[in-house]
C-alpha cells in the first residue's frame, strides 16, 4: 500500500517536470534498493504513449508485486518520451491518406524498438532476383524511419 503511494507520488513528480514540455511518457523502468541491500530494476514500455496519471499507475502499480525483496526507497525514470500530450488521434477512422498511414507504421516501428532492441524491425531487400541460390535473392535490412516521427523515409 505504501509503495502504491509511493508510485503516484513519483508518477505526479515526473509529470510535472518542465523538461517534459508536455510530451508523453513512452518507456519508464521502475527501480527499488532493498532493506537488506541490493537493486531491483524493471523497464516497461507502454502500447500507447501517454501523459495521464491514472493510466500510469494502473500500468506499472502491478510490476511493484514482483519485488523480490522489502523495497528501502522506490524510484522512476523516464526512458522514453512518446509524441506531445496534445496529439489525438481520430475518433472515427476513415480512410487514411498514405503519410498518416507511414506515420502510423513509424510508430509501430519506435514502439517494436523501443521494448526489443534495435532490429526489432526489418524488412525484406532484394539483392539479387535472378541468383539460383535463395540467400543470395534477399536479405533482411532495417526498416527506415526518420527521427522526427513524421513517419518519412530517410534518404
Amino acid at each position: 500500500m505504501q509503495l502504491e503511494r509511493a508510485l503516484e507520488l513519483l508518477i505526479a513528480r515526473v509529470l510535472a517536470r518542465p523538461e517534459r514540455r508536455g510530451r508523453t511518457l513512452r518507456s519508464v523502468a521502475v527501480a527499488a534498493r532493498f532493506v537488506a541491500g541490493g537493486t531491483w530494476r524493471t523497464r516497461v514500455t507502454l502500447r500507447q504513449a501517454s501523459a495521464d496519471v491514472e493510466r500510469l499507475r494502473i500500468t506499472l502499480a502491478p510490476r511493484l508485486a514482483e519485488l523480490p525483496a522489502p523495497a528501502e526507497s522506490l524510484g522512476l525514470e523516464v526512458e522514453a518520451f512518446g509524441p506531445p500530450a496534445y496529439d489525438q488521434g481520430r475518433l472515427v477512422e476513415g480512410r487514411l491518406d498514405t503519410g498518416a498511414r507511414r506515420a502510423r507504421i513509424a510508430e509501430a516501428v519506435r514502439q517494436a524498438r523501443q521494448a526489443a532492441g534495435g532490429e526489432a524491425a526489418l524488412r525484406v531487400m532484394e539483392i539479387d532476383p535472378d541468383s539460383r541460390l535463395p540467400e543470395r535473392r534477399a536479405v533482411l535490412g532495417p526498416y527506415p524511419t526518420d527521427d522526427t516521427g513524421n513517419g518519412k523515409r530517410r534518404p
